[in-house]
């Protein structure tokens, strides 16, 4: 049997009434059932029946000619899912469980449990109820961890009888001792370290006797699967241990089977029943799950386990209650005492559980950190530390470990910083520094290498220095000069170098000068005689900063001179200048006196005006202040050669009081203060200019946003030639002032001017739009108005489609544009705030698509306009919008009719309509030779009808005489524009009538 009800039938949700969402399921569930029906059996027989019954499905869901029937259909799919969910929810939580049994689901699981469920779950509702992860099937065993596989049962088996040999159960017993009692609990490197000690031991034996030989090849075994570099062999090993005491939970799994389903209370006892085999409570359920997985079994998990707060003894793994302090079986401890806080802890905790301490090896941890301790107070750091190390193997984050390795790290660097002091002296040469920080030092042991290497590196400094005594007195002043720098470069400090290095100076120059020019201060001197090559070295002091030390500048200057650019404004500088000569630099060194750095003013700018002068610069730093000399016809040659001006700042000053078309010259120097209190001058700029009378002013400056365009208008101008800016910024110059024209290019963007009285600009982006008036005269330009226009962006793609009677209008937001403005009425609008009811839609985040959803209490044509809306200073503004109308009225019915009055015998149209005084849309007559036509295009037209006003009652006759028809071929009327088609309805006759008859 197939359901009865549409929806259920082609399994779609209800919720959703999208029309061409609806008609894609319809289709590939068609193509579906076409499939199924070419087999046999009851699937093709339920594909022939959903076949037989597609028209009716598509009538129901695409055309809804009932709308009370429509949504009686809606309810009741609705209902029918809420009741399969209800129903089958403890099924579908079952095969979940059956799925997840192996501890993950596989894509091929979630396949099959959607194909189960089909019709009832959507897949994300099946992956709602899955708790497991998503994987990949793989060959592991179940329950085993990924990517580890048990011990070879052959392995095992070789392990299994040398313990049995010994008389031990595993190898954790195997390696106990009663020093060291190791348990699963055990860390890895405690259990290498046991078998090591097991290796050594049975190694001791001379005599090999069946126990020995299996005693040692154990230990052997254990060495490697106990490996703390690597993880995978122990968790092997623990795996095959595990699966060989878990034999007996498979057996009990059957006999737990009822009807291929284990209860929950069967479910609880498999677990205690695990549990007591010494297995972890992780360990038994997955392979309790895996079994049921393989055997297709249905596991009820109860909610609660008995065993979730019990607890396994590791000796006898009997179960005992929470809170128990001693074994009921065989009495071992259950508990033990934290450390670090003392506080009760149980045997399953890794970790104390009050103070979060790691309970780990603690009774081998402490011997060692005594040793640490014994072997920093002897001064002994290497062994110390390899102490640590072993503490930190057996207890990881001791406190008392930490705060011995926190001593011994304070020690090693205080050791480290002394040695490297000492390695750096001596790598500079001065050994006598070195020396005595040796004799000094705290840490005697850790110098002794570099007592001995200062000791060859003295020796080896005084013999290369009597080898270059001895060169000199034989004339031979370039090899001695070389042999003395390799003495500098080996003790430096010592006397017998330091003296011989005086003697075999070279001479420095005999004086200096330093003078500023321009960007920098020039240093010269005159060259010094010498038989071999010297390098001259220019030394810098700031006498502003006081500084006692001269500093050497880079590159090393050549004998011409040296050019130093990288000095303050205002600041006095003295140069030494020594001379190199191999390596050895001259015992003394010419001076120059201070020189003050005086640059002149940067950004000069001289902008005339009317009867006045705009100087502009900016102040170099420090202590300074300008100089102002102005003088008729030519440009001050000097201070005194002119008028001095006041009012200077450190921006500018404004030079008023002027006649118009003379001539001015200006002089403008720097004074700076120095240290000394002393006044000196920079060299100056001179600037000629003359003061203009200003063209026109720009007036009545308007800028409208309109057709995405920006128009800009003024009044026309008697002088000068007009221009505009697109700002920068929000805030121009003020009106009047006089600018460069490369002023006004640093402030804003030109423009185009179209007209005298006009410009246009094309804005890129949305938001307040700033523009400036200026009119330019030369190359100096008055600035004008501003004017500020609001530029906004329109909604994008906006459309609209009438669903059941509902209005969905749908748009794409512009990226800077967060509310739609949406506004209707029964009548055409051409603005928003037109509209007899306005809504507003905020934009969700940054979501591309925007919607609206109109439910109309009237069925009556709805005019809308969608705009965008934008804040300004004065409140929102919206968009001039797309205009948009829904037809909610039934259309208007035209009916025709030919009358053909005999063939080519004066026929006529004749055109009523079932309303009265309604004016027609554009029609056309057309034929077609083979059927009716149904719309424009689908034939030849005869005749184009104009819109025409019909009276109640009566025809319009259209006479057709004249036209063409064709024998035999029907005629029609047809709308012009199919845009039309909401609005009216043409009926159309029988189609015999429409037929012309045939010759």
């Amino acid at each position: 049997m197939i359901p009865d009800n549409p929806f259920l039938l082609i399994e779609w949700d209800p919720s959703d009434l999208d029309v061409g969402r609806i008609k894609a399921q319809i289709d590939k569930k068609k193509a579906e059932w076409n499939s199924q029906s070419l087999a046999q059996g009851p699937v093709a027989k339920r594909a022939d029946l959903a076949l037989a019954r597609i028209k009716d499905i598509e009538g129901d869901l695409l055309a809804r000619p009932d709308a009370t029937a429509f949504q009686k259909l809606v309810q009741e799919a609705k209902e029918e899912i809420v009741r399969r969910k209800r129903d089958g929810g403890p099924r579908l939580d079952n095969l979940v469980l059956v799925a997840s049994a192996k501890g993950y689901v596989t894509p091929a699981d979630l396949a099959q449990l959607v194909k189960v469920m089909s019709g009832i779950f959507t897949e994300a509702e099946v992956r709602s109820r899955i708790k497991v992860g998503f994987k990949e099937e793989t060959k592991t065993s179940g329950g085993e961890d990924a990517g580890v596989k048990p011990m070879k049962s052959t392995d095992y088996k070789v392990i299994l009888e040398d313990l049995q040999i010994l008389e031990k159960a595993d190898l954790f017993a195997f390696l106990s001792d009663e020093v060291t009692p190791c348990s699963r609990r055990t860390s890895t490197t405690t259990l290498h370290a046991q078998a090591d000690i097991k290796w050594k031991h049975y190694q001791s034996f001379t005599k090999k006797e069946p126990k020995v030989e299996a005693g040692s090849r154990l230990s052997g075994k254990a060495k490697i699967i106990f490996d703390p570099t690597q993880e995978d062999p122990r968790r092997s090993y623990e795996l095959a241990l595990e699966n060989e005491v878990l034999k007996p939970l498979e057996e009990a799994i059957r006999l737990a089977v009822v009807n291929k389903e284990i209860s929950a209370e069967s479910y609880d006892a498999l677990v205690r029943n695990g549990l007591e085999t010494g297995a972890e409570l992780a360990r038994v359920e997955a392979c309790i799950r895996e079994l049921a997985r393989q055997k297709n079994y249905i596991l009820y998990k109860p909610q609660h386990l008995s065993v979730e707060h019990q607890d396994a003894c590791p000796s006898c793994h009997t179960l005992n209650a929470d809170k128990a302090t001693y074994c009921k079986h065989c009495g071992q401890p259950l508990a033990i005492d934290c450390p670090k806080c003392k506080s009760p802890s149980r045997v399953r905790d890794v970790a104390c559980t009050k103070c979060g301490f790691h309970l780990g090896d603690m009774v081998l941890a402490h011997p060692c950190i005594r040793n640490a301790q014994t072997l920093i107070a002897e001064k002994k750091f290497a062994e110390a530390a390899l102490q640590l190390g072993r503490a930190d193997r057996y207890w990881p984050g001791m406190p008392e470990s930490a705060r011995t390795r926190a001593e011994l790290h304070a020690l090693l660097t205080a050791q480290k910083a002394e040695v490297e002091e000492i390695q750096k002296l001596l790598d500079a040469g001065r050994i006598a520094a070195a020396e005595q920080r040796i004799r000094a030092s705290a840490h005697p042991e850790s110098v002794r290498p570099l007592a001995e290497k200062a000791t060859r590196q003295r020796q080896e400094a005084q013999q290369t220095a009597r080898d270059a005594a001895a060169e000199l007195s034989a004339g031979k002043l370039e090899s001695a000069l070389r042999k003395l720098q390799q003495a500098t470069a080996l003790g430096g400090d010592l006397t017998e170098v330091a003296a011989l290095a005086k003697g075999m100076a070279p001479p420095a120059p005999s004086s200096a000068l330093a003078q500023y020019s321009g960007s920098g201060i020039q240093i010269t001197w005159p060259a010094v005689a010498s038989p071999l090559p010297v390098t001259y070295v220019v030394s810098r002091r700031n006498l502003n900063l006081r500084e006692t030390q001269a500093k050497v500048l880079e590159p090393k200057a050549s004998a011409s001179g040296h050019f130093d650019t990288s000095v303050e404004p205002g600041h006095t500088y003295e140069y030494t200048i020594t001379t190199s000569r191999l390596g050895v630099v001259s015992s003394t060194a010419a001076a120059t006196k201070g020189v003050t750095a005086v640059p002149d003013v940067t950004g000069f700018r001289v902008l005339p005006g009317d009867g006045l002068v705009n100087l502009q610069w900016t102040l170099p730093p420090g202590n300074c202040s300008v100089q102002i000399t102005r003088k008729e016809h030519s440009v001050p040659a000097s201070p005194q050669d002119g008028r001095q001006l006041a009012g200077a700042g450190s921006q500018g000053v404004t030079d008023s009081g002027l006649k118009n078309g003379t001539p001015y010259g200006y002089l403008v120097k720097v004074c700076y203060t120095t240290i000394t209190g002393a006044q000196v001058y920079s060299t100056g700029l001179t600037q000629l200019t003359t003061p203009i009378t200003p063209p026109e002013a720009v007036s009545h400056f308007k800028a409208l946003f309109s057709a995405g365009k920006v128009q800009l208008t003024w009044a026309p101008l008697t002088s000068g030639s007009p221009g505009v800016l697109l700002l920068n910024q929000p805030s121009g110059p003020r009106p009047g002032q006089m600018l460069s024209l490369a002023d006004l290019d640093a402030i804003g963007q030109q423009v185009p001017i179209l007209t005298p009285t006009r410009a246009e600009h094309l804005p890129g982006t949305a938001g307040t739009h700033h523009y400036l008036a200026y009119t330019r005269q030369g190359n100096t330009a008055l600035v004008g108005p501003t004017s500020s226009v609001l530029v906004m962006e329109e909604l994008h793609d906006c459309a609209m489609n009438v669903i059941a009677g509902e209005v969905h209008i749908t748009w794409t937001w512009p990226d800077n544009v967060t509310r739609a403005a949406i506004g209707y009425s029964f009548t055409p609008i051409a603005r928003y705030d037109q509209a007899g009811t306005r809504v507003e839609v905020l934009r969700e985040g940054n979501q591309p698509q925007g919607s609206y959803r109109l439910r109309p209490t009237e069925a009556r044509n709805h005019h809308l306009r969608v705009a965008a809306l934008m804040p300004t200073p004065s409140g929102d503004q919206a968009t001039t919008g797309t205009a948009l109308v829904a037809y909610l009225e039934p259309p208007a019915e035209i009916s025709f009719r030919v009358v053909k009055g005999g063939f080519f015998k004066k026929p006529h149209l004749a055109i009523r309509t079932n309303q009265a005084g309604i004016q027609t849309p554009p029609l056309q007559l057309v034929q077609n030779a083979e059927h009716v036509p149904r719309r424009s295009g689908d034939g030849e037209v005869l005749k184009p009808v104009p819109p025409v006003l019909i009276a109640a009652g009566e025809e319009h006759i259209i006479p057709l005489e004249g036209l063409a028809f064709t024998p035999g071929a029907y005629v029609s009327l047809v709308l012009a524009d199919p845009k039309d088609a909401p609005r009216f309805r043409i009926l159309k006759p029988d189609p015999q009538s429409l037929r012309l008859p045939a010759r």
